[in-house]
């Protein structure tokens, strides 16, 4: 994260049970066709642009929940084209806890639903 990018939007990519040792060691085993989502689990920004920015992302969307990344991604890429994706992020593949109609899914999925009908940020 030296480049200096406003925003830093990183994926996943599933892999197997891993001891930290053989993790450490590069010895993690990517689950190929196992993360389906495509969805993001880490946001990083540059200091300077989250204060001018911060305001555009909803305080009451439930970071964790279903669209929660949606949001966060959507905003990010309509405020500034100085920011970079990737897939670099390893996570340990088991089944989908989240649920679209759970109380935070559905607060979430109405954040998103305004959030994708504005026309300016």
């Amino acid at each position: 994260m030296q480049q200096d990018f406003n925003a830093y939007i990183f994926s996943r990519s599933d892999i197997g049970e891993i001891s930290a040792k053989d993790f450490i060691d590069g010895k993690a085993r990517v689950i190929y066709g196992g993360d389906k989502h495509v969805g993001v689990d880490g946001f990083f920004f540059k200091k300077s642009w989250w204060n001018e920015n911060k305001n555009k992302f909803p305080c009451d969307a439930i970071l964790g929940e279903t669209e929660w990344d949606t949001i966060y991604r959507y905003i990010i890429k309509h405020s500034t084209a100085n920011y970079i994706e990737k897939r670099v992020l390893k996570h340990v593949y088991h089944d989908a806890k989240w649920d679209i109609n759970s109380p935070g899914g559905k607060n979430n999925r109405k954040i998103w639903d305004l959030i994708k009908n504005r026309e300016e940020f």
